[in-house]
């Protein structure tokens, strides 16, 4: 390794250090290897949302230095849009064409970020 190389990996290191937890650049290593099987993700804890990352299997041949995703269901709720009960009743009235809020309710979901499922974005976007 040469002096370029050292101290770009030090550079990364003190980038992504946390206080006392040390780092190691590992290139070797499959990150199965490093985390449990199911991952519980809190992504808000006021609403309780809580999200399953599940490892369902390894890709040995794959090269590239950022993930992707295989495969997924349902969309992503709306930012405050009120925990599972006011994601359930968001979706009866954009589902539902004649109810009298339908509009407002579309127009204020695509405001907050509300989309369709779509892996070929979601693919850009980890890339």
């Amino acid at each position: 390794m040469n002096n370029k190389e050292i101290n770009a990996i030090d550079q990364i290191e003190r980038f992504y250090s946390y206080g006392d937890t040390p780092m190691e650049l590992i290139t070797d290593q499959k990150v199965k290897s490093f985390l449990p099987a199911i991952i519980v993700y809190n992504y808000d804890f006021g609403d309780g949302w809580q999200h399953i990352i599940e490892f369902e299997q390894t890709i040995n041949d794959y090269f590239f230095n950022y993930p992707i995703c295989n495969g997924g269901e349902g969309n992503a709720p709306p930012e405050d849009v009120g925990a599972e009960p006011g994601f359930d009743n968001f979706l009866a009235i954009i589902n539902n064409p004649s109810h009298p809020d339908h509009n407002a309710m579309v127009e204020w979901g695509e405001m907050q970020g509300y989309q369709e499922f779509d892996i070929d974005e979601i693919n850009m976007r980890l890339r």
